[in-house]
């Protein structure tokens, strides 16, 4: 699969772009004045200080900014008193803001008509990268362009995010916008999709396979937020799936088998916890999956069709249909019954995928359901995508934990965690002094399949390691390596890889009729290729409750006939997917074999169960505007984070004896609804007053000490250090200082040159050293406009444009630029001429390293400018002094023996 490099570019601008003239704008105005001055009287001051007043003098604590230490010192009267003036100003334009907006609120609660987006809101620092896509496919969209067909609206008014839902808007020009979509991760961040009607009606068939809004509403709607999530599907970041034949795809029902396990069962109307319960469940297990034949595809990977979604694993059912059924017939969703064999059938989606399929009903012929939808998808010239295939099992990179993983091991000894971070701690002080620890680090390895230009260049030309500006790079990256550690991002035995149900269960159930399969693997077991046989740990992000799944791995001849991917497999008679709460759509699994980790997990699991409680069912509804604006109104007030970080706070209490498990429970099972209250509009009451403060007393508390690191808190927004286990990486976690040994030869530039004779343009450099310095600038209104979806790519697309335009070949240019970087100037500052034109640097050093050779005296790459030529132009230099210096003393010996012998 190519790599998602492809991006193109839209705006993103907020509610504020689409003020009346008048008074909105007006006000608008005074609270951004009032914003920026309130700002500016806040850089007055630059340390926090903790005033304490007495009847001789003012104390002053000081804490520095950006400094772990703190000191406490008199003051003069007169500065503190200024200070106390300051803060009384910030403290009343806080509340003349506050009043500001009261009267935005009210003004725009007036207006009435449809909005206009202003032409000047369009500013480049707007501009947002987004991967190439179905939809940017559809609408033709071409990669590195930036189009108007998509604009992005994020709301912070919601009058106005409802005038534009229910009425839509225009552009200076009149070109008419509708509401498109807004994908869960986007409704989270109060995002939408909006694009041009024209574009709309063109292509609404294709990126809805034939479908309606007035053909869904017509069979009874459904839920609004689901609509939305499922039509922004053509929004994700994909590769084209060209040789993609819908004619050979069938859609089947799930299987669901019920099993019983142990649970801690949770009334979701009293609160109440039943322990050690024993229960039958129904657990889906294909949720979300679907099979390929391996001579379609060796490798899982990820779907995307119009309304289909999910996991498609490589699995041999003909094989299966063929040699252990002796039956190659199924039937599909809609009762119509293919021969595997003969229909030619490639790949099987289940229901759970194909999320629209009662849509498709065919009311006449419901046999034909599955080919109504499959004529549409061609009639309309839908697209598939693929994204996220599998890496091969040599590329599988090492994985690390992360905070919510360590922290529920509450109970480890600090000599434990010791052990765990031993590889984290070998590995940054392995920086600087081993070739292969700075390729890893840099993502120059194998493990990384996606790599940058420079990357690239530094996997195929190690001596880049010794460059200056690559150096630097090392020293940052490392600093930051070790902040991540800190921060419970530990390098471990592991690998993330897809989850998968046991697939030969699947077939037994879909071809052999066999509604309690048994499968190939037995309760307690899975089965993974990445790692040897014996016991691992499955994890899942997010990790709340103790949610560590110690599993056996079993390997033999007949599983791995049958089981084709490098998945970790799951038995259908375990309720595994219930501890980790997955589903088989795409999701990855931490997948732990080391063993100290393996033994702490195992003690802090005994006696634990997975959590059972009734979830609530979305409800369907007809799609209109108004309800698309009701629906986002109300997902917008779900609140994720909150609830977890409460389950952070408990289990990094300064006592573990506050630790209560059965809060976390109740926490976790909260947090599971507000997760789907954007889809459900459903929160469970806390029945009493007793059990509200109980669930709500980690409010109290402020975010634990480490996260300075995970959530860059500042010193006065954590709780200070205690001893518990995440926090401990403090001191565990050993920065060392970078020494960096030689550990390759030099770098010669000229193999990073499309032709090494290049002259010095100075009009070039002159204007590259503009721009260079010039970006800063543009970042940082980039990063004020949107912090969440700053992409630097579009900046270095402009610096490139820019330059291009003093000469069109991009090689003259790039080649320019390596001299006088690398060479002239030996800079340690290349991150613009990377990022601009690091594809043709990339592209002149695979050409110069097929014609290099390796100096026989330094081992460094150069190209020869003779056949005969073996060592680089240093070395050669220093070769030929040598032989002159020989040459001379051999004349001076010969003709002092001469003279002798006279």
């Amino acid at each position: 699969m190519e790599n998602l490099n492809n991006q193109f570019y839209v705006y993103s601008v907020d509610t504020a772009a689409f003020y009346h003239v008048g008074a909105e704008q007006t006000i608008h105005a005074e609270e951004l004045r009032t914003y920026n001055l309130r700002k500016k009287v806040s850089e007055l001051i630059k340390n926090e200080a903790v005033i304490k007043e007495s009847k001789k003098e003012i104390k002053g604590e000081v804490k520095l900014i950006n400094d772990n230490k703190t000191f406490v010192r008199v003051m003069n009267k007169k500065k503190l008193k200024r200070i106390v003036l300051i803060r009384k100003g910030i403290k009343f334009l806080t509340k003349r803001i506050d009043k500001i907006k009261a009267q935005l609120k009210d003004a725009l609660g007036e207006s009435e008509g449809m909005r206009t987006l202003r032409s000047s809101s369009l500013l480049d620092k707007q501009r947002s990268g987004l991967f190439d896509s179905v939809l940017s496919r559809t609408l033709g969209i071409k990669a590195k362009s930036t189009t108007t067909d998509i604009i992005i609206v994020q709301s912070y008014y919601e009058k106005v995010l409802e005038d534009l839902i229910k009425q839509g808007f225009v552009n200076e020009d009149g070109e008419q916008y509708v509401f498109y979509s807004a994908s869960a991760g986007q409704i989270r961040q109060k995002k939408n999709i909006f694009l041009k009607k024209s574009v709309w009606d063109e292509h609404q068939k294709s990126l809805m396979c034939g479908l309606t809004v007035d053909d869904i509403n017509a069979k009874g709607g459904m839920n609004i937020n689901k609509f939305l999530a499922y039509l922004a599907l053509s929004n994700s970041a994909t590769s084209e799936w060209k040789d993609f034949n819908i004619d050979h795809c069938i859609v089947v029902d799930d299987m669901e088998t019920n099993v019983s396990a142990i649970f801690d069962v949770i009334d979701t109307e009293n609160f109440t916890i039943d322990h050690d319960k024993r229960k039958g469940v129904d657990i889906e297990h294909t949720d979300g999956s679907g099979l390929i034949l391996p001579s379609l595809s060796d490798k899982a990977f990820m779907v995307r069709l119009p309304f289909v979604k999910g996991l498609l694993i490589p699995t041999p059912f003909d094989k299966f249909a063929k040699e252990v059924a002796g039956n190659t017939k199924v039937t599909d969703i809609y009762g119509k019954e293919w021969d595997i064999i003969e229909d030619n059938v490639q790949i099987i989606f289940t229901k759970s995928q194909f999320k629209l399929w009662k849509f498709y009903i065919d009311t006449e012929n419901k046999e034909n359901s599955w080919n109504n939808y499959k004529q549409a998808f061609k009639d309309n010239k839908c697209q598939a995508g693929k994204l996220n295939e599998e890496e091969s099992k040599d590329n599988f990179s090492e994985a690390v934990t992360t905070y919510q993983v360590l922290q529920t091991l509450y109970n480890m000894k600090k000599s434990d965690l010791e052990g765990i971070a031993e590889e984290t701690n070998k590995f940054i002080k392995a920086i600087g002094r081993e070739k292969e620890a700075m390729l890893n680090l840099m993502g120059a390895d194998n493990a990384n399949t996606r790599k940058n230009a420079m990357q690239e260049a530094i996997s195929i030309y190690p001596e880049l390691l010794s460059d200056k500006h690559v150096k630097q790079t090392i020293k940052a990256t490392k600093a930051s390596f070790v902040k991540r550690a800190k921060s419970g991002k530990l390098k471990v035995q592991g690998k993330y890889t897809f989850v998968s149900p046991d697939t030969y269960a699947f077939c037994e159930w879909l071809f052999q009729g066999n509604k309690n399969p048994e499968g190939l693997l037995n309760d307690g077991e899975v089965y993974c290729t990445l790692f040897e046989e014996g016991r691992l740990c499955l994890e899942r992000s997010p990790h709340l409750f103790l949610e560590h799944a110690l599993r056996d791995n079993v390997i033999d001849d007949k599983k791995k006939e049958w089981f084709v991917s490098n998945a970790i497999y799951t038995s259908c008679l375990d309720a595994v997917s219930r501890t980790l709460q997955f589903d088989n759509d795409g999701d990855s699994l931490l997948v732990i074999s080391c063993p100290k980790f393996i033994k702490i997990a195992e003690e802090h699991m005994e006696g634990i169960n997975p959590l059972y409680y009734e979830m609530k069912k979305a409800e369907a509804e007809q799609i209109k505007p108004d309800s698309i604006y009701t629906s986002l109104k109300a997902a917008y007030k779900a609140n994720i984070g909150t609830i977890s970080n409460k389950i952070t706070k408990i289990f990094n209490s300064s006592d573990k004896k506050d630790i209560n498990v059965d809060t976390v429970r109740l926490l976790c099972c909260l947090n599971n609804f507000e997760i789907d209250y954007a889809k459900t509009l459903f929160k469970p009451t806390i029945p009493t007053k007793a059990l509200k403060k109980q669930l709500n007393a980690p409010d109290k508390l402020k975010a634990p000490y480490f996260f300075q690191y995970a959530k860059k808190k500042t010193e006065n927004q954590v709780e200070k250090i205690n001893d518990s286990v995440v926090n401990q990486l403090e001191h565990v976690i050993k920065d060392t200082n970078v020494f960096f040994k030689k550990v390759v030869g030099e770098v010669d530039y000229k193999l990073l040159m499309n032709d090494c004779e290049r002259r010095t343009n100075n009009k070039i450099i002159d204007l590259y050293t503009k721009l260079d310095r010039s970006k800063k600038w543009l970042m940082l209104e980039q990063k004020k406009a949107d912090i969440k979806s700053y992409n630097k790519l579009w900046i270095y697309e402009h610096i490139r444009e820019d330059l291009l335009k003093i000469n069109n070949d991009p090689y003259l240019v790039a080649d320019v630029l390596v001299k006088h970087l690398f060479h002239t100037k030996n800079s340690a500052h290349k991150t613009t001429l990377w990022e601009s034109f690091g594809g043709e640097i990339l592209n002149s050093l695979y050409k110069n390293l097929n014609k290099s050779k390796v100096c026989v005296d330094c081992d460094k790459k150069f190209i020869p400018t003779t056949k005969r030529q073996d060592r680089c132009s240093e070395c050669k230099k220093k070769h030929d002094a040598k032989l002159a210096r020989e040459r001379q003393r051999k004349s001076r010996a010969k003709k002092a023996k001469e003279k002798v012998s006279r």
